[in-house]
């Protein structure tokens, strides 16, 4: 099948290899960047102001597309997502420790729900997948809808700094690692001709780039 992006001279080397290889790094960064916060909440016994409730999502996340790289025998997406998966453990059990009653109980439900959702996705793919693209598509799809929820912090964001008329709540290093890595993962995507893969990280792409404009548009 002819990739659906060739760019002049090397592409595949280029999108199949080099970009890959950069956007899991920039996806493992991502992942590890709130390893020193965690650390500290651990060391003072208390989250304080720390909101765990992204935790369990991403763990949700990262499990969700080990298990799809896995279906796809894909490296790149695997090696983006098995130390995700492995730090979101650790920040749920941590997180749950050290939060009050209500936020733990809050984080302790995401993470069964989740997980039941991961469960039934994972039978159906056992006893009525009618063959691997089948369980691709079913996956792939999941994470997808796992995204859109991890997505509702941007959004969050976009509108608070629209009705406040600055960019005082975007961090502008963090949402470019994201854009960045959102981009070349949807380079990647093309390459290899991956739809599910791709849009996600096109939304994600997206949405870091209009945060970009508005810290721009309104200095904090």
């Amino acid at each position: 099948v002819r990739p659906l992006l060739k760019l002049r001279g090397g592409s595949d080397l280029l999108t199949k290899t080099i970009i890959p290889t950069a956007a899991t790094g920039l996806a493992n960064g991502m992942f590890f960047s709130g390893l020193p916060e965690v650390l500290n909440k651990a060391k003072l016994g208390s989250l304080g102001d720390f909101n765990p409730l992204p935790m369990p999502i991403i763990f949700a996340n990262c499990l969700g597309w080990l298990i799809y790289s896995f279906l796809k025998k894909d490296v790149y997406i695997m090696m983006s997502n098995a130390p995700g998966l492995l730090l979101a453990v650790w920040y749920v059990l941590t997180c749950v420790r050290l939060a009050d009653g209500p936020v733990g109980k809050q984080v302790e439900r995401t993470m069964m729900v989740t997980s039941a959702v991961h469960i039934a996705a994972a039978v159906w793919c056992a006893f009525c997948a009618a063959d691997r693209d089948m369980m691709i598509t079913v996956y792939g799809t999941l994470c997808n809808i796992i995204l859109l929820a991890y997505y509702g912090a941007p959004l969050s964001t976009i509108g608070t700094v629209l009705k406040e008329k600055s960019a005082a709540s975007i961090y502008l290093p963090t949402v470019l690692v994201n854009g960045v890595n959102g981009a070349f993962f949807s380079i990647y995507a093309l390459a290899i001709e991956d739809w599910l893969l791709f849009t996600p990280n096109a939304i994600g792409a997206g949405l870091a780039a209009i945060q970009v404009i508005l810290c721009f548009a309104f200095p904090a």
